[in-house]
């Protein structure tokens, strides 16, 4: 996603084989921030400077909602394992979590500081971390099957929150198992955390530049880190060593 800042939002779908442009899709009215596809495909999410966040339809390309309440940019987009969620964090600090099917707003969270500009669901879809610029992590409870309501006495609620980082949190990842939470910042550094306790378990090496891309492998034992400065390492999850890179 990307566009011209202040006129105009583009997406562009590329077949991932031979890196072709299958489609290019326009719709905001300003620079994209953020995509999330559904876990099924077939819709796409995006997150845009211009406040708003709008799901498309991934074969025509049209646009399915378009989710409006926020009232800065939206830096991040998840959409929950179920496909019945999507999680999106702005500039105005705040969280919000919307009904997939009809764009519905069921709850606002309001516990951040700072802009929040990363959100991950958990694999069994129980929990939301969030992180971003007032660099703490925080999970949220998003009420397992019980319904998501505003007034609920538990979706929604802090379930865990600590100081990361010293700088801005740019990613948040769980691994595969849901037991391991990564994290990335303008500190250059990676680390893991006990997905439950939110203790450190693994600092990894201290980094060349920001690391803006973060991936693990199905087995969730190889983190792959893409950094700012157009380098990229694998590292072993269990001990934080450099394997390649």
């Amino acid at each position: 996603g990307g566009g011209k800042p202040g006129r105009s939002g583009e997406i562009k779908l590329w077949r991932v084989s031979d890196m072709s442009l299958l489609k290019m899709i326009e719709g905001h009215k300003d620079n994209v921030l953020a995509l999330a596809f559904s876990p099924d495909g077939k819709q796409l999410v995006s997150a845009s400077y211009d406040k708003s966040l709008i799901v498309w339809d991934v074969d025509s390309g049209a646009a399915v909602h378009t989710l409006t309440n926020h009232v800065d940019a939206v830096y991040a987009v998840a959409w929950s394992p179920d496909g019945k969620r999507i999680a999106s964090g702005a500039g105005d600090r705040t969280v919000k979590v919307w009904q997939a099917s009809d764009a519905k707003l069921l709850v606002t969270i309001s516990d951040s500081l700072d802009a929040v500009l990363t959100l991950v669901f958990s694999p069994d879809g129980a929990t939301l971390a969030g992180a971003g610029a007032d660099k703490i992590v925080r999970l949220w409870d998003m009420g397992g099957d019980a319904p998501l309501e505003q007034s609920g006495s538990t979706a929604g609620k802090l379930k865990a929150s600590t100081f990361a980082h010293e700088g801005a949190i740019l990613h948040v990842l769980f691994s595969p198992d849901g037991a391991t939470l990564y994290s990335t910042a303008e500190d250059k550094r990676i680390k893991a955390w006990d997905a439950a306790a939110l203790t450190e378990k693994v600092t990894f090496e201290q980094q060349s530049d920001w690391v803006t891309a973060l991936a693990l492998n199905p087995e969730g034992n190889l983190l792959a880190a893409g950094r700012y400065d157009a380098t990229s390492t694998i590292y072993a999850t269990d001990s934080g060593k450099a394997l390649s890179g």
